[in-house]
């Protein structure tokens, strides 16, 4: 029964999302006519890319209990990067990009360890590295973007007969792992078993304050008693005929 009912909760969340995913789309589709059309349709698939591949990384980070404030940061400055390497070191297309990935994930390495290690909050640590890392990127290029880049670089985002193939590949392939990872793996199961001690714990939690709130409430009411009957009694203490509001000043 239990078990059910845990299924027909999380079917109602995801049937909430994709409602909430359709009017979005219906509301756009009123305020341009234009939404539908497979040209721009083709143009959000590829422009969500960037935002698939994060949300992908940020969805392990969430399963935790963890936040990660430093990914559009990192984003730029590993872009910034690979731009520099190809265009001014000469570094071929396909060795840059992965420089840059290991740069990224070297990153993301300190976050953990100053995380994990240290037991420092993450929304600090990723806060302080969102900050250095776009500091970084503006530093090194000065504020400007960079231009020209290899064209072996650019057919990442080329078209096959319209469609964005590549990134289309590039998202497809990168679902299909984090789906092995999260489900077949010892990560998935650790990132798994994580979100349920969460949960339990959020539970705990509520529960807890819940019962401080009650006994809040109580104490409040007490107080609330004990001060009524404190100015009862003090008014009932006035001497006959004053009636100065300095009377007792500072008791």
């Amino acid at each position: 029964m239990k078990r059910s009912l845990k299924s027909s909760i999380k079917s109602l969340n995801i049937l909430g999302i994709l409602l909430a995913f359709l009017v979005l789309c219906v509301i756009m589709a009123i305020a341009s006519p234009a939404f539908l059309k497979q040209t721009n349709l083709l143009n959000i698939l590829q422009q969500i890319s960037i935002n698939f591949t994060i949300a992908i990384g940020m969805t392990f980070v969430i399963l935790i209990g963890g936040i990660d404030l430093s990914v559009g940061s990192i984003t730029a400055l590993t872009g910034m990067f690979v731009a520099i390497m190809m265009k001014n070191w000469n570094i071929p297309v396909a060795p840059a990009i992965i420089i840059a990935v290991l740069s990224a994930s070297l990153l993301g390495l300190i976050n953990g360890v100053l995380i994990s290690g240290l037991d420092l909050p993450p929304f600090i640590v990723t806060l302080g590295m969102m900050e250095l890392a776009r500091g970084m990127s503006y530093t090194v290029t000065a504020g400007q973007p960079i231009y020209t880049l290899p064209a072996g670089f650019l057919a990442i985002s080329g078209r096959v007969r319209g469609i964005p193939l590549v990134a289309l590949l590039i998202m497809i392939a990168l679902f299909v792992l984090a789906y092995y990872v999260l489900h077949f793996t010892r990560i998935g199961r650790y990132a798994k078993q994580g979100r349920l001690c969460l949960r339990s714990r959020r539970q705990r939690v509520v529960r807890q304050t819940l019962r401080h709130q009650r006994q809040g409430h109580q104490a409040d009411r007490v107080h609330v008693l004990r001060l009524l009957l404190r100015h009862r009694g003090a008014a009932a203490d006035v001497p006959p005929g004053l009636g100065s509001p300095d009377e007792r000043r500072g008791l």
